[in-house]
């Protein structure tokens, strides 16, 4: 499994692999303008039977685990039923449109590769998402697809996992199938209200942190230590997200880094592509750091622990390096700046040109 260390002094890049998973499931009439296809008759016939595989799968095995919170997180089969859920793989890559997928992500991170970047994160898009843990259970299968593949090729290429919108516990089976070092979780810590619903928070932190040290002992991770990976990075006022106003001051949410054992905390603009604001990412530095020193004072000695801050939105390289320990971005390297089109090898270029400035 990959390590999440920072590496001090200097912000590193991470750049978005998105796989239009939900664009070709949905097939809006948005889908040729960014080069996406669908299934075919004869291969809804093939998704049917996987989606019924997968949800009889999800039924055993909370039977057979006990554990009631797996119905939150109904792809844990693909840590405890590996075998089935390898055949299930080997038959929606039979699909053409499952197979574009795969290419266009593999051919994306090549193109980072390529350029040095070392850190991705693949997400299943695009809008308008489901929301929680209604994501279509052949959806998290096409992620698991893609993420294992990815590993297998480039194998030296850092990976983190988001699954949109808001359904962060089944990001955990894919993660942990696919050693990723970080899962990236929009609702983890307060509720709100996006276009697609309310964030309803089923990925809190605590069924979070049980299900990652389970899966990760099931899957045969004896060491402890290597149990808390992949980490979970969890948005404070994710963007496209209304919260009560209470809550849109931000040192509400960063007063509870350490009561809610927070291990990255990531800062997004109001939008897709919005820079965030530097009086923020300053709270969230100074907030870190103080919670730093508390746990060296509660521990006694000094404490060798990473709580990364993360940028998730926007592209002022030069002010996000001053703060930040992860730098994610995906509009500023897409075609026209637009973040569902494909990626664009100049604009790669030139952003990382603003890191290699620094």
């Amino acid at each position: 499994m990959q390590s999440s260390k920072i590496i001090s002094g200097r912000a590193q890049p991470i750049a978005m692999v998105h796989v239009h998973s939900n664009n070709a499931l949905s097939n809006t009439h948005y889908n040729s303008l960014f080069g996406v296809e669908t299934y075919s008759s004869k291969e809804l016939k093939w998704l049917t039977e996987i989606r019924k595989e997968l949800l009889s799968l999800s039924k055993i095995t909370i039977e057979e685990t006990g554990i009631d919170i797996l119905k939150y997180c109904r792809n844990a089969s693909f840590i405890l039923k590996k075998q089935a859920i390898e055949e299930l793989e080997k038959k929606i890559c039979e699909c053409a449109f499952v197979q574009h997928l795969i290419e266009r992500a593999l051919k994306e991170v090549e193109i980072y590769k390529r350029n040095g970047i070392k850190i991705i994160e693949i997400e299943n898009i695009g809008a308008p998402y489901f929301i929680g843990n209604e994501v279509p259970l052949e959806d998290l299968l096409i992620q698991l697809v893609v993420a294992k593949t990815i590993r297998k090729k480039f194998p030296e290429i850092n990976i983190g996992v988001h699954i949109l919108s808001s359904d962060e516990l089944e990001s955990l089976p894919i993660a942990i199938a696919s050693e990723a070092f970080f899962i990236r979780s929009e609702s983890s810590v307060f509720k709100g209200l996006r276009p697609e619903g309310n964030t309803i928070n089923r990925g809190n932190l605590a069924k979070f942190y049980y299900l990652r040290n389970y899966l990760n002992t099931i899957n045969g991770v004896e060491n402890p230590e290597n149990r808390k990976l992949p980490a979970i990075w969890c948005d404070f006022q994710k963007k496209h997200t209304l919260f009560q106003p209470e809550l849109n001051d931000l040192q509400k949410w960063l007063d509870n880094i350490l009561f809610q054992k927070i291990e990255g905390v990531v800062l997004t603009g109001a939008e897709t592509g919005s820079d965030i604001a530097e009086k923020d990412l300053a709270a969230a530095r100074n907030s870190i750091n103080k919670t730093k020193e508390k746990i060296n004072q509660l521990a006694g000695y000094a404490v060798d622990i990473d709580i990364p801050l993360v940028t998730g939105s926007g592209n002022n390289i030069e002010m996000y390096c001053k703060y930040a320990d992860f730098i994610i971005s995906g509009t500023a390297l897409k075609e026209n700046n637009y973040w569902e089109n494909e990626v664009d090898e100049e604009r790669v270029k030139k952003w990382l040109e603003k890191f290699d400035s620094k």
